[in-house]
């Protein structure tokens, strides 16, 4: 059925500016397959190939597979990921720690992938010279002060590296989803944190992304800038208003699941809706929801209500402690073993069954502290 005018404006109207370059071929065609660029130095269909040209493995297929996925999808550089052997990173160092995952900055050695060179038969890569600071850090890293850096050594790209708590399918799938939305807010201008890609330390064995180093600081840094310096919140603001607009204009809506409510279903398209007033008021979703609760019945019964699996739960031994603490009872225990209270020793012998016990005062002055 041919769409109305109407829903074609609205349409083209809600399409980004990228998105209608794409569909115009504004960015030219290419000189090898001839099908539309998807961006100027970009041929989503040549790039895809050559992703697959390149051998290297995660040892996680899991992994391989989200990354392989994302790199055929790939229609410009901004939507790249790759795997990132943690050897090419350097001068890994705390940063910080947030809610949920400990944050290093650190030095990836071959930066990020910009275009396919042909004349070269390689990606080009943004990065640039690293400054002797740094230098001086990755030979302290090497324990080899003289340490004579390898041409691919001397330049870098400076990134954050974020811990994941757990890989398996169904975060990585939440992070295909993120990315998705990610790649639809950034081709609307809007200013995001970008992903580079994923990586793991050898030793012990913790999964990282690789991320966009945001030279400014945290949030926490720039509110404290802004405290001094309060004519940058308005810069902000205005970054703040179009990334706002560059959402609102990527449509990006969650997937319905199968098997929901009719009901529901209809409400969340209504709640999509681009014009305003076609969404629902907060009270009409009060009054939604009160029928509802009247037609999807809660069970009252609590025999008849389905118990929620309880998950393996591993006991910790109540006196042992797994966070490093100071110990301020030295004081007490010298005191203690003045006055000779733990003149029994116990002694054990491997050699034998029993234990023995026997009294030496001398010795324990020897186990003050």
């Amino acid at each position: 059925m041919a769409k109305s005018i109407e829903e074609s404006n609205e349409i083209c109207h809600n399409r980004s500016y990228y998105e209608t370059a794409i569909r115009n071929e504004e960015f030219g065609h290419c000189n090898k397959c001839r099908k539309p660029k998807t961006d100027h130095d970009w041929c989503q269909s040549c790039c895809s190939e050559q992703f697959k040209l390149f051998e290297w493995t995660s040892e996680n297929e899991s992994i391989n597979d989200f990354v392989r996925r994302a790199q055929s999808k790939a229609r410009n550089h901004w939507e790249v990921i790759e795997w990132i052997p943690y050897t090419r990173l350097i001068n890994v160092k705390y940063l910080t720690k947030g809610g949920f995952s400990t944050i290093n900055k650190a030095i990836w050695l071959d930066g990020y992938i910009i275009c396919w060179n042909d004349s070269e038969n390689c990606w080009d890569r943004n990065r640039y010279k690293l400054e002797e600071e740094d230098y001086l850090d990755y030979r302290n890293e090497k324990n080899n002060i003289d340490l004579t850096l390898k041409e691919d050594e001397k330049v870098g790209f400076h990134v954050v590296l974020k811990s994941l708590n757990n890989i398996n399918e169904d975060s990585l799938n939440e992070w295909e989803n993120y990315l998705e939305f990610l790649y639809s807010a950034i081709n609307n201008y809007a200013n995001f944190v970008r992903v580079f890609g994923i990586t793991q330390d050898p030793v012990t064995k913790v999964y990282m992304v690789v991320l966009e180093e945001m030279k400014r600081g945290s949030l926490r840094d720039n509110l404290l800038i802004k405290k001094y310096n309060p004519n940058d919140k308005y810069h902000n603001l205005y970054e703040i208003a179009c990334s706002l607009s560059a959402l609102s204009k990527s449509r990006h809506r969650p997937e319905i699941i199968e098997g929901t409510e009719p009901d529901y279903v209809e409400l969340m398209k209504r709640c999509w809706d681009n014009d305003p007033n076609k969404r629902p008021t907060a009270k009409e979703l009060s009054e939604i929801f009160d029928v509802w609760s009247a037609k999807y019945l809660m069970e009252m019964d609590y025999d008849k209500r389905k118990s929620v699996p309880v998950p393996t739960i591993i006991e910790n031994h109540p006196l042992s402690c797994y966070i490093s603490r100071k110990i301020d009872h030295y004081a007490k225990l010298n005191e203690i073993l003045d006055q000779g209270e733990l003149s029994s020793i116990i002694v054990i012998d491997e050699g034998k069954d029993n234990i023995e016990s026997r009294e030496d005062s001398d010795e324990l002055e020897d186990l003050k502290i």
